[in-house]
C-alpha cells in the first residue's frame, strides 16, 4: 500500500503489527528488485539512479493496518 496516498506515518503501520504476527519481511533498494513497485507507486516512472526504497510486510493471517486482527481469544 501506498503511504504517501494515505498519508500515513511508516512508524504507526509498523506499530500495527506484533512478532507474531510477522511471517517475513523484505526489503528491496535495487531497481531489480523494486521495479514492478516503481511501476505501480511511482506513476510508472523508473528511477534508476535514486529507486525509491520498498518494505514489504507479509503475515501469517493474510491482515493488514486496513484489515482488521481476528480474536484469538474472546470473552463474552
Amino acid at each position: 500500500m501506498d503511504l504517501k496516498f494515505f498519508e500515513m506515518n511508516p512508524i504507526d503501520v509498523l506499530q500495527y503489527y506484533s512478532a507474531e504476527d510477522v511471517k517475513g519481511i523484505e526489503v528491496m533498494r535495487s531497481p531489480r528488485y523494486s521495479m514492478q513497485y516503481q511501476v505501480r507507486f511511482n506513476e510508472g516512472k523508473v528511477d534508476f539512479m535514486n529507486p525509491p526504497i520498498y518494505v514489504e510486510i507479509t503475515t501469517h493471517g493474510g491482515v493488514g493496518p486496513f484489515l482488521k486482527k481476528k480474536c484469538r481469544v474472546c470473552i463474552s
